[in-house]
């Protein structure tokens, strides 16, 4: 079972992960030569649901939620990760 520190640290530990892996991709996206390498790296998998409006004649709203993960952000969550509870 995770304490309070330690789900506060695994959370941040994610989200630089995430920030991490995110300017790894942009940058081999801008720099690195065209490669199948390099579409595997920075091809973005995307799921979610698109907008979904509800009217109730007096309030009217709409949801949507997509979200997207490549392999380099995968690898920089692993990489923040490995860093925080093995290194450090």
């Amino acid at each position: 079972m995770l304490n309070a520190k330690s789900a506060r640290v695994f959370w941040l530990s994610l989200f630089l992960g995430t920030a991490l892996g995110v300017v790894a991709n942009e940058l081999v996206r801008a720099f690195a030569p065209p490669s199948p390498v390099k579409e595997i790296l920075v091809r973005y998998v995307r799921f979610g649901f698109g907008p979904l409006t509800v009217d109730l004649n007096f309030l009217s709203f709409t949801l949507g939620f997509h979200f997207g993960i490549s392999l380099t952000v995968i690898l920089g969550i692993l990489f923040v990760l490995y860093v925080v509870y093995k290194v450090l």
